[in-house]
């Protein structure tokens, strides 16, 4: 999370070198530091959001102008949120499979629970849960929220900038929209096809995973369209992939997202400089769609990457369900933190598919395995 405008001191021995504070992205600058010399940072108290926060400083590089980030120091379990672990089932203590997960306008978390089909919501520090949409069968029928309406294999969720909620319904192969009290379908046609038709309806979406707004422009990962589509009103476009099937491998990094091809995309986030970060599951990469539109690599080398939140400093944090962890990716670096054991102790998780960092500045992961939401 970061601290703007804490005032920060460096240190040489008892000597204060420096004073300054932070950056927009809670970085940290000093100019006229001596190369090779030991430093120590000290901070003010107001820091803390809450005694539940910690953080520390690295000073990896003793250049003149380092930037010293200011970093949490990640507790070694998590706090639960809701859900009942070795319970799966639809009650409000329970959760059975979430994946997705969005913080709403009122501060709820919003939470896809795939396997009964339902959109589902919690307080953070309340623990009760509560049904926002689907009766619980698996069907694509729209109408109000609470009755008639239905989803099918339902994975991802966002806000749009009007407050409208998104969902992906990866099995029915459809996007669909609750707005007050309402679901409808916004895209797809239902087909297992990456056919693109005259408007969004007539196209299809062959299992869309994930989605991410910006504005009022919806983005979705189509895993099996091996794509990255855009929903802008009633129109449907592809921005990258080709819907080809590479078998493990995308091409294109450096250049427009529009030449590039895609393999099998799964979780989608858009960053606070409008640009899109999304998983590629076979190729193990994390790629990043900038607002110019051209694709790189953020990062790569993970063991089964799924799901993909980014704080308001543009840090970026990706579930790996293989290696039952979170990892923060800084520059080259991929740095776990939380989980890494498979168990249903509290530092444990198991296949967690779903990421997002909460209005408190903590990070919330659905540990889908486990039945749960906790909080780091």
């Amino acid at each position: 999370k970061p601290v703007t405008g804490t005032v920060v001191t460096l240190k040489k021995g008892a000597n204060a070198i420096a004073s300054t504070t932070a950056g927009t992205d809670g970085s940290y600058s000093f100019t006229g530091i001596e190369a090779g010399a030991g430093y120590t940072v000290t901070a003010s108290a107001s820091i803390y959001k809450t005694t539940e926060h910690g953080f520390s400083f690295d000073v990896s590089d003793h250049r003149p102008g380092v930037d010293i980030m200011l970093e949490r120091n990640w507790p070694a379990s998590g706090t639960l949120v809701a859900g009942t672990v070795g319970s799966p089932g639809s009650a409000s203590n329970q959760l059975s499979f979430p994946i997705g997960m969005a913080f709403g306008p009122d501060g709820a978390l919003y939470i896809v629970d795939a396997a009964i089909n339902k959109i589902r919501k919690v307080t953070p520090g309340d623990e009760t849960i509560t049904n926002v949409a689907g009766t619980g069968i698996a069907g694509s029928a729209g109408g109000s929220a609470l009755g008639a309406a239905t989803f099918n294999g339902p994975n991802g969720i966002c806000f749009a900038s009007n407050n409208d909620i998104y969902v992906t319904d990866a099995t029915g192969n459809l996007v669909r929209k609750i707005s007050g009290g309402i679901v409808s379908t916004e895209a797809g046609n239902g087909a297992a096809s990456s056919a693109m038709g005259a408007t969004a309806l007539t196209s299809s979406i062959w299992f869309p995973r994930e989605v991410a707004a910006i504005g009022s422009n919806i983005y979705i990962t189509s895993r099996s369209g091996h794509s990255i589509l855009k929903l802008s009103g009633t129109s449907l476009s592809v921005i990258a992939g080709n819907g080809i099937d590479t078998g493990g491998t995308s091409t294109g990094d450096g250049g427009p997202a529009a030449a590039a091809t895609v393999d099998r995309p799964l979780g989608l986030t858009a960053g606070p400089d409008g640009s899109l970060y999304f998983v590629e599951s076979r190729t193990k990469k994390v790629r990043q769609i900038d607002p110019a539109g051209n694709i790189s690599v953020l990062a790569a080398g993970f063991t089964n990457p799924d799901n993909i939140a980014v704080d308001a400093a543009g840090i970026v944090y990706v579930t790996d369900i293989a290696d039952q962890s979170v990892l923060m990716i800084r520059g080259s670096n991929k740095i776990k933190v939380a989980g890494g054991t498979t168990g249903e102790g509290l530092g444990d998780l198991a296949g967690p598919r779903g990421v997002a960092i909460g209005p408190d500045g903590y990070l919330y992961i659905a540990d889908s395995g486990n039945s749960r939401i906790v909080r780091y």
